[in-house]
């Protein structure tokens, strides 16, 4: 697969864009909030991108990203309350939501525990 070369912030918005399709629907509250956040221009792109990638596709472009952008565990940090609230923003944290915020946020914790060794 051909690498991205994403900004942080264009990272940031395909990572929140992502989150919102955890539990297989975008609710209208999740998705204000994350236009709030990245702007309706980049939600739209990344939707629409996300729409066209399967779940290996995006995992592995978020996996890339983070390895070739050496991100501080502080900013990780930072991403994984920004994921966490944006489950939380509709008021339900269901289980698809539960489970994908584990796993993006064990990602994300190992890629940069491993580049810290």
């Amino acid at each position: 697969m051909k690498s991205l070369q994403w900004t942080y912030d264009e990272f940031r918005a395909y990572l929140l864009v992502y989150c919102s399709f955890a539990d297989h629907i975008q609710v209208n509250i999740e998705r204000e909030e994350i236009k709030k956040r990245i702007g309706d221009s980049m939600f739209y792109t990344y939707q629409r991108m996300l729409e066209a990638d399967d779940d290996d596709t995006s995992a592995y472009k978020i996996k890339n990203f983070v390895r070739n952008n050496s991100l501080p565990k502080c900013q990780v940090d930072q991403l994984v309350d920004e994921i966490k609230a944006i489950f939380l923003c509709d008021g339900e944290f269901h289980k698809l939501e539960k489970r994908q915020f584990a796993s993006l946020s064990k990602l994300l914790q190992k890629l940069v525990e491993v580049k810290e060794v």
